[in-house]
């Protein structure tokens, strides 16, 4: 079998890549090391309040390590998977994971 690149490989890795990196933001606490200077609840409770500095950040950083994916057609999947799961994680999942832990009384709310 052999691998190509194709659009959908690029979208999809983007999406993965970002997912991976979301979840570590939603496991910092367990870190022992990283526990020390940051906490799950103060970073997503500042991007719930900071909601467009949030995606500007991570889509500053997404394109600032993938520079070279504005003249590459085959890389510029890969950036909009990140920026889809980036909008997705910010303005959705963020939200409705905190109402939701704050509807059910959860001492610990995300």
């Amino acid at each position: 079998m052999m691998v190509t690149p194709s659009s959908k490989a690029g979208l999809f890795s983007g999406m993965g890549l970002w997912a991976l990196i979301w979840g570590f933001i939603y496991h910092v606490d367990s870190i022992p090391v990283l526990n020390k200077f940051a906490h799950t609840d103060k970073i997503l409770a500042w991007i719930r309040a900071h909601r467009t500095q949030a995606f500007l950040g991570s889509e500053a950083i997404n394109l600032a390590t993938h520079a070279h994916a504005m003249s590459s057609p085959t890389l510029m999947p890969f950036v909009i998977g990140g920026s889809l799961v980036n909008g997705l994680m910010i303005f959705l999942v963020n939200g409705f994971v905190h109402k939701l832990f704050s509807l059910l009384g959860a001492r610990k709310t995300i």
